[in-house]
């Protein structure tokens, strides 16, 4: 169970880097939705259940997905003011 908690430890740790050195928008926000699964993960496996759910519900659900709708939203936006330019 330690090795199994220390793995998804340092996958946590490495999705966290890579959504601070990451260069894409749609990449961050993708490692920081798998950033709170995996925190929710965790904290399930350490018998924070509430905590692992509100995670999910809060962390990948609201959040994540807020994320996602407004850049899908913006490119839509800059792709009509591009078209209205030429």
């Amino acid at each position: 169970m330690i090795v199994l908690e220390c793995v998804l430890l340092l996958l946590i740790l490495i999705s966290a880097a890579a959504i601070l050195f990451s260069r894409r928008i749609q990449a961050a926000t993708g490692m920081y939705m798998l950033f709170s699964l995996l925190l929710a993960i965790l904290w399930g496996m350490l018998y924070g259940v509430r905590l692992a759910v509100a995670e999910i519900g809060i962390g990948v659900v609201v959040t994540g997905l807020l994320l996602y709708f407004v850049m899908r939203r913006l490119r839509e936006k800059k792709g009509s003011q591009d078209d209205s330019k030429t």
